[in-house]
């Protein structure tokens, strides 16, 4: 980085060390805000629909797949 970009990052940093957002952040207060984050780890999380096929495509790929002797990955049923 260059020096410009340097100082701008520091000048940030103090400034968000003087103002401490973090003391003052509560989280959701209301019925709904409480509800809409408890709900993210069904969007992003381990909870989400594309997790859960990933993991099944994961899932079928390993029985699809064996490691032979020396390491290597081979169907695991010939097909002739």
């Amino acid at each position: 980085m260059n020096d410009a970009s340097d100082t701008v990052a520091e000048k940030r940093r103090k400034v968000v060390m003087l103002r401490k957002p973090w003391e003052t952040s509560t989280g959701p207060r209301t019925t709904r805000g409480k509800w809409q984050t408890s709900t993210n780890a069904t969007k992003h999380g381990a909870d989400s629909l594309a997790f859960a096929l990933a993991l099944r495509y994961i899932e079928t790929m390993g029985e699809a797949l064996s490691v032979g002797s020396r390491g290597t990955v081979r169907p695991s049923k010939e097909t002739t």
